[in-house]
């Protein structure tokens, strides 16, 4: 009789930080679990138990008494790999490579047996040791640039109406006259007029007292010989006389400007000396107060704003200060591409900045902390543009991409491959192998679904904006009804705007995250915002950072891999592509062809993505949780 002692998984215990490694005999060989952690793609391994006994190792388990006995002067680590070779004869893959903590170490002498659970020993080690540590940006110690000077454009909107000429208006210093003389629309019989003092189509002047008079329309009504301004026997229903009207106007700017000679500092026309710093301040502005209005001629004037502050860091820079040590470099095609690959044009975000808003709000106190930590803001990033991170050993990158980029496989072009094919009765003709089951059934169409991942609506919230919460909401009768996942994001905000606008509702410390062009310059973009004006049109705002306001964020990333096909954003009817909520129950089937977790795995049900995975070292056989 031949007795084969090959065995398919070895297994290997280092005593001097895996320099070298001394085989085990094992009393029961452990599983590998594979799993993947909130906020990450990569899967992560954790090893069962590991138990070994004296006299099937006398050596290394001697070894590792002396070590844990003296374990104060011990400076290397003690190391464990799982080693698979293929057909009992070739090294293939090291599936699991860890180190083993004092903690996880238990000795019996009595018996001479040696346990313990060892811990997954690759650049995750050192993230999980680091991910707290706390960061501050605005500190001048420490080694980045902080001093980055951004300019956001803005264009004023002319905000106009008429005023009786015996209304007295101040006229402004460093201003001629606050009105100017108009000519009024003259009435005519026929015309539809609409009550209303400030639009300018409802006053008109009388022919028959050669526009010595202005009068304005209260009351809604058809232009009739009865209702004829001065004149008809019911004029005074439907008319007001006035001295002839004046036009007035100002312009208005949401944000602080240089435009024209003047600076328009505080917003809205309305000059406020010293906030926040320009280059060159006009001399000849004053402080206006609100209520006057100038500017007669009412062209809009466009201007820029510098933003000088030693609180903006790069978002890549910042990133890569938090590595520090990691042997880790920041890398995403997703923030760094000329081309976007979700939204295939112009990437908007490939210079980004984190700008402390005490900074914006030129509050530049030792009160201002900056402080954030690598696993918060990570976090934020992602949970913000439907991203996840991972760490690529390969190249040593720590690695930020959209969703879109693992659903296709690790890129953002091809999809995800089929690795295995359990419908493939050549290579797997042992059906009852296929599936999980104790009763020795063969069914693999059982499933449910996933039930914290069927919301009726999922709500974003953000810190210091104009922004409500905004929201996806789902159609399905199938969403739980009230369920709602909720979003929020702590680190930073985006509303630029709003934070040097209302700087005195807004906090001091924390950061806005702002969206730049290669200049630097912040880039604007219609935000839904809008306003109606004294004509009755609707203005829509190109809004500063625009493309970071919720409903551009949502519109532009959140449309993929959602729960149901249809909803809304924001009371929008839109369509979006689905997740994968269905989970089938654990299917079991021997390793007959390399595996790979990243790889769909294909059954009765269909296409698979693996959501965790466990191989028996014993029997080579792997269970794994797939989602559809």
């Amino acid at each position: 009789m031949i007795i084969c002692s090959a065995k398919k998984y070895r297994y290997f215990l280092s005593t001097d930080g895996g320099n070298n490694y001394v085989e085990l005999k094992l009393v029961k060989n452990p599983s590998i679990k594979l799993s993947k952690q909130k906020g990450s793609y990569d899967f992560r391994a954790s090893c069962g138990e590991v138990k070994f006994v004296y006299y099937e190792n006398p050596g290394i388990y001697s070894s590792m008494v002396s070590r844990v006995q003296n374990y104060s002067a011990q400076t290397h680590k003690i190391k464990f790999k799982i080693e698979l070779w293929e057909n009992y004869t070739a090294l293939t893959s090291t599936p699991y490579d860890g180190y083993v903590p004092l903690a996880a170490i238990k000795v019996n002498e009595d018996t001479g047996t040696i346990s313990f659970t060892p811990t997954e020993d690759n650049k995750y080690e050192w993230y999980e040791a680091h991910k707290s540590d706390k960061h501050d940006f605005i500190n001048s110690d420490l080694p980045l640039n902080r001093m980055n000077t951004l300019v956001y454009d803005v264009i004023t909107t002319t905000e106009e109406y008429y005023i009786p000429d015996d209304i007295t208006h101040s006229a402004p210093h460093g201003f001629s006259t606050s009105c100017s003389g108009i000519t009024l629309q003259a009435w005519n019989i026929g015309n539809n007029y609409t009550g209303g003092y400030y639009q300018w189509e409802n006053w008109v002047r009388h022919t028959g007292n050669n526009g010595s008079k202005a009068y304005y329309c209260y009351s809604d009504h058809e232009a009739t010989a009865d209702t004829e301004p001065g004149v008809g026997v019911n004029w005074a229903d439907y008319w007001e006389e006035y001295n002839l009207s004046k036009y007035v106007a100002r312009q208005i700017a949401d944000l602080p400007l240089t435009a024209g000679g003047h600076d328009y500092l505080h917003g809205n026309g309305v000059f406020e000396e010293g906030f926040p710093a320009v280059i060159t301040p006009d001399t000849g502005a004053t402080n206006c107060d609100p209520f006057y209005y100038y500017y007669p001629t009412c062209s809009p004037e466009s201007g820029t704003m510098n933003l000088v502050t030693d609180g903006s860091v790069y978002v890549e820079d910042a990133i890569n200060h938090m590595l520090t040590g990691s042997g880790l470099a920041f890398y995403s095609q997703f923030f760094s591409d000329a081309t976007n690959p979700v939204t295939g044009i112009t990437n908007k975000l490939n210079h980004l900045y984190m700008v402390h808003k005490a900074f914006i709000k030129k509050i530049e106190d030792s009160s201002s902390k900056g402080e954030v930590s690598l696993q918060d803001y990570i976090a934020d990033l992602c949970e913000t543009f439907e991203c996840f991170w991972f760490i690529d050993e390969t190249n040593s990158y720590f690695r930020i991409e959209h969703q879109m980029y693992f659903e296709n496989g690790f890129n953002y072009t091809g999809s995800q491959a089929i690795g295995i094919d359990l419908t493939d009765i050549v290579t797997y003709p042992v059906k009852v192998n296929t599936v999980y089951d104790g009763s020795g059934g063969i069914d693999d169409r059982q499933y449910d679904f996933i039930g914290d991942e069927i919301p009726e609506k999922e709500t974003f919230a953000v810190l210091d904006s104009f922004d409500y919460d905004n929201f996806i909401q789902y159609d399905s009768a199938f969403t739980k009804t009230g369920e709602i996942k909720k979003h929020q994001i702590n680190t930073f905000s985006t509303d630029f705007g709003y934070v040097i606008k209302y700087r005195a509702k807004t906090a001091d410390d924390g950061y806005c995250l702002i969206a730049c062009d290669a200049a630097k310059k912040i880039l604007n973009r219609d935000a839904e915002m809008r306003f109606i004006n004294y004509r009755g049109g609707q203005v829509f705002l190109s809004y500063p950072n625009g493309d970071l306001m919720w409903n551009n964020i949502l519109n532009d990333f959140w449309i993929y891999y959602r729960h149901f096909t249809t909803g809304t954003i924001n009371y929008i009817p839109k369509t979006f592509t689905t997740k994968r909520i269905k989970k089938q129950r654990p299917v079991n089937f021997p390793r007959l062809a390399s595996f790979d977790p990243y790889e769909l795995i294909k059954t009765n049900l269909g296409n698979g993505q693996i959501s965790t995975a466990e191989i028996d070292t014993d029997t080579d056989f792997i269970k794994a949780t797939l989602l559809y």
